[in-house]
């Protein structure tokens, strides 16, 4: 009961917080070969300003395009356009997901691909902040190479034989995640030793220009499918999929770990330059609002 209470008043505290970034001038932005994605719902447009204005503090050039869930109005948009001069903006109903499944965030994962056929293209979460300089991220748009945001636990870029069995012998290797079962399956792949795969998160991923195939995926796709069948549709196949288009990229670094991580609580996350606050970890403590607090306050 008092933890229901808790997250209620942080629920509150923290809108209140991140509605402060529609005081905040619009972007500056400087046309470049790089583009930013990000798949938005209504519920989310205070924090994706939050996110969008403090990454292109960083990355300073480049275009912006929003995959609108369904949900963003009229108003919405006009909202946006007014904080993202030039925004681009596509609706998930115009998707084209022939042979690929269509929901959690699959549509995301193909824009993204589209995108990055004449741009190095940048997937960025709503819950993403950007606190300081991200050299390995500019140095990554400059040289063409592929990123992806990663955790402590993890093999590094291995192959997908390795990557099962590291996962096999993990301590979440009981669970029923669609990730957890697609891991420890690709050892029947029968390209299993030749191709990589990185355990990492598809929030903040970098996909260099003309490197990703959409029939990259597809193939993944139908292949997993065919090992977990259903199962294999649930929530998380695409981040599975966009770890292993990533790993198999030119060039593809994992970004280093806790200077770019995913805000788990015990983590220390005092030089950390870029986090990603997801699902219930931005209620935990104060850290997601202060963030977002002194992005707002460093983009007066």
């Amino acid at each position: 009961m008092f933890k229901r209470l808790q997250t209620k008043i942080r629920k509150r505290h923290l809108q209140h917080v991140v509605s402060q970034i529609r005081s905040t001038p619009p972007l500056r932005m400087q046309e470049a070969p790089v583009v930013v994605l990000s798949m938005l719902c209504q519920r989310d447009i205070d924090n994706w300003l939050v996110a969008i204005k403090s990454l292109y503090a960083r990355l300073r050039k480049g275009g912006v395009c929003i995959l609108n869930d369904g949900s963003l109005s009229e108003d919405d948009l006009t909202l946006l356009r007014q904080h993202v001069p030039r925004l681009e903006v596509r609706h998930i109903r115009d998707v084209d997901t022939t042979d690929l499944p269509a929901g959690g965030t699959w549509e995301r994962l193909i824009t993204l691909i589209e995108l990055s056929q004449d741009r190095y293209a940048i997937q960025l979460d709503a819950d993403i902040a950007a606190l300081g300089e991200i050299p390995e991220v500019l140095n990554s748009v400059a040289q063409q190479n592929s990123f992806a945001l990663t955790n402590f636990q993890r093999p590094g870029i291995v192959t997908l034989a390795q990557a099962a069995a590291f996962t096999a012998a993990s301590g979440w290797a009981s669970s029923t995640h669609v990730q957890t079962l697609a891991e420890c399956a690709f050892s029947q792949l029968l390209y299993a030793s030749e191709r990589n795969y990185t355990r990492s998160s598809s929030a903040f991923t970098g996909i260099p220009q003309g490197t990703a195939q959409r029939a990259t995926i597809v193939e993944f796709h139908r292949d997993l499918h065919g090992m977990l069948g259903d199962k294999w549709l649930e929530w998380g196949s695409e981040q599975v999929t966009s770890n292993y288009l990533v790993a198999n990229l030119p060039g593809a670094i994992e970004l280093p770990c806790p200077k770019y991580a995913n805000a788990m609580p015990h983590l220390a996350l005092d030089d950390s330059v870029l986090l990603h606050f997801f699902g219930s970890v931005r209620y935990d403590n104060s850290r997601y609002a202060d963030a977002c607090r002194n992005i707002i306050a460093s983009l007066g």
